[in-house]
């Protein structure tokens, strides 16, 4: 199952914009399953330093970072489902090793992207006119 879905998601989803993020490993059963997660590019637009200010103070809040407040390009999850721009939560975790949310131990390896907020911002950059 696990190998139809890796196929259907990379093969659909994932080729058609370049990207291929998907390891199979065996498991001693020998079932294939999905050792890394989908390797998703930060978003990238022009802004002043101004403008940035700007798309930040008229932002929802959901798409700042929590530890840094400013707009997500590179939202990651934590394993107890908050999410924060890569970069201030990697720099959060250099310091003091746990999660900012749980104050339990967590490294960079636990991170995975949050496409969804991401594909979010991106829609919202879009719909106020400026491209990613």
């Amino acid at each position: 199952m696990a190998e139809a879905y890796a196929y259907l998601v990379e093969s659909l989803i994932l080729k058609p914009t370049g990207y291929s993020p998907f390891l199979a490993t065996k498991r001693s059963s020998g079932s294939a399953r999905l050792s890394s997660c989908c390797m998703v590019p930060p978003l990238e637009y022009d802004a002043s330093d101004e403008e940035q200010r700007q798309l930040e103070d008229e932002a929802p809040g959901e798409f700042l970072c929590p530890i840094g407040r400013v707009l997500m390009t590179d939202p990651v999850c934590t394993p107890s489902g908050f999410t924060y721009q890569r970069s201030f939560l990697e720099d959060f975790l250099a310091k003091t090793g746990h999660d900012p949310a749980r104050d339990t131990p967590l490294n960079a390896s636990q991170l995975y992207p949050n496409i969804v907020m991401r594909d979010q911002i991106a829609t919202w950059l879009q719909q106020n006119g400026i491209a990613t």
